[in-house]
């Protein structure tokens, strides 16, 4: 389209300037009398129409005609511009959709290591009273991927409840052994821990307890992967419950 404008563009100027080539050129008398008739003409025709003085003077016409084929330029240009501009929306769009795809494809084959459960087992001897926080904790955990998954690395830390930072520190945790491939619903259950009688209590009550880790593993590929969790354990019974802190709890 734009190649088609420009050649009738070239095509309209080289139209008007053959044809004012073309005339002839007037002798002085006949431009006196060309101005006589002129000034004539303008004084007896006042109120000629833009039009008529455009259409009756070459270059009034040339310039009109340059002008039109301006705008249409402009025009032509500004429609490109915008389609330019929903082509890369389109891009953008998909290869937005491209990556969603992508990572909703590697979402269902990539290994899930993540919490099965905490395990709690009571130290008391049968007919022993019930002491505070007299238990020791074992973590189970599971791929619930659909692919292998390798593990590295398994922290786990006791903290008071009271004493828990906003950000979970890992420097001090408790490193059990683990298996080295986890395959798809397989599970394991590391070595038990829990508090000493010494620090059961503080000032004659129950300190409540947290347990909280991450799990380190590669896909197959070598990706890293992380999964933190965090669970409360009761002082008297061998129950916990989850906190709300995505710090602590996440899947990576």
């Amino acid at each position: 389209m734009r190649v088609v404008l420009s050649a009738l563009l070239f095509g309209t100027a080289l139209f008007f300037y053959i044809n004012t080539a073309a005339q002839p050129t007037p002798s002085p008398s006949n431009q006196q009398a060309t101005a006589d008739n002129s000034q004539k003409h303008i004084q007896t025709d006042p109120n000629e129409s833009l039009w008529d003085r455009t259409t009756n003077d070459p270059v009034a016409l040339y310039t009109f005609v340059l002008t039109v084929f301006t705008g249409i330029l402009a025009t032509v240009s500004i429609f490109q511009w915008r389609a330019l501009g929903r082509a890369e929306n389109i891009s953008r769009i998909t290869a937005s959709a491209a990556k969603k795809s992508a990572d909703a494809a590697y979402s269902s084959t990539r290994p899930y290591v993540l919490l099965d459960g905490i395990h709690i087992t009571r130290r008391e001897f049968p007919g022993e009273p019930i002491k505070p926080n007299a238990w020791t904790t074992e973590v189970r955990f599971k791929n619930a991927g659909n692919t292998p998954a390798k593990i590295e690395t398994v922290d786990v830390t006791l903290s008071p409840l009271e004493e828990l930072s906003e950000v979970p520190d890992y420097g001090s945790a408790f490193k059990p052994m683990v298996v080295y491939t986890l395959t798809p619903n397989q599970t394991y259950t590391t070595q038990g821990i829990g508090p000493a009688d010494t620090v059961a209590t503080k000032n004659g009550k129950p300190v409540d307890f947290v347990i909280y880790g991450r799990i380190i593993y590669r896909d197959m590929s070598g990706n890293l992967c992380r999964t933190g969790f965090a669970q409360q354990i009761s002082p008297h019974m061998p129950v916990c419950s989850g906190i709300k802190n995505e710090a602590y709890t996440y899947i990576e």
